[in-house]
């Protein structure tokens, strides 16, 4: 039964990504030309709301943003077998993200920790559920079904980090320790795990004279490291058929007239 649900998460996983965009990053003032996502097959909802003009480039995903979200993004929708193109704001030459300028630290769960726990746990983190002191409203109708798809693939960040770049370090990203947050529910469960940050396996050798962005590939650490392994390696190198348009930054999203968004 477990095989049969993952078969139809992924599949339907990839029906997605074949028939809507991914937007990921922020949008910005600008563009002078339309992208177009791939068209749903449902005539009447294929009318362009910005009355049937030419698409200049054409994609099934469209990625908005190329920090660590967008890659990320663009990276799982090629291999889901999306044909993607990302939009990026700045110039190659000067793409300093905010992940890029990030710690690059993340949290990896306890494989051993109990997973309804664990999605209890990431409940409280989202909107402060079952938290008697929280300031904000509780949101079932978004945190329920963002804290199981986080609990899953929370689990994979790790995974995903290192086959995009063998040479991380993998003992600065093992699970183990403390959360963060001791005094939310099911805290002991869940194992959520300690705070741990991307780096490369010579990180130690980093010389302090130089900017972390003129570091040599194995030295590098925190956000360069992450900017790094998912731009440089898990696109540029290992997926040069991703289009990336630089100083391309996303002016407004085009919708069709029952509201699916169509291009940008």
């Amino acid at each position: 039964m477990a095989e049969k649900r993952n078969e139809e998460r992924r599949l339907s996983r990839r029906d997605f990504l074949k028939n809507t965009g991914i937007l990921a990053g922020s949008a910005a003032l600008g563009a002078g030309f339309l992208v177009g996502c791939s068209q749903p097959t449902d005539k009447e909802a294929a009318v362009p709301a910005n009355g049937g003009e030419k698409w200049d480039h054409e994609a099934d995903v469209v990625v908005i943003g190329l920090g660590g979200a967008g890659a990320s993004a663009a990276i799982e929708a090629h291999d889901n077998g999306a044909k993607v193109l990302v939009l990026e704001k700045q110039a190659e030459e000067n793409h300093f993200t905010n992940t890029r300028m990030s710690g690059g630290v993340f949290h990896n769960p306890d494989p051993s920790g109990d997973r309804a726990a664990r999605v209890e746990y990431i409940k409280a983190m989202m909107c402060g559920k079952n938290i008697p002191w929280k300031l904000e409203g509780e949101q079932p109708h978004v945190s329920d079904e963002m804290a199981e798809m986080f609990a899953d693939g929370i689990m994979e960040v790790e995974k995903f980090l290192m086959a995009q770049a063998p040479e991380l370090d993998p003992a600065g990203m093992a699970p183990g320790g403390d959360a963060s947050f001791p005094m939310f529910p099911k805290f002991a469960e869940a194992k959520y795990g300690r705070t741990v940050r991307c780096r490369y396996i010579d990180y130690q050798k980093a010389d302090s004279n130089l900017k972390p962005y003129e570091q040599p590939k194995l030295t590098k650490s925190s956000g360069e490291a992450f900017h790094w392994a998912l731009v440089e390696e898990g696109i540029k190198s290992k997926r040069p058929e991703i289009e990336i348009l630089y100083k391309t930054p996303a002016k407004r999203l085009i919708q069709a007239d029952n509201g699916e968004i169509i291009g940008v």
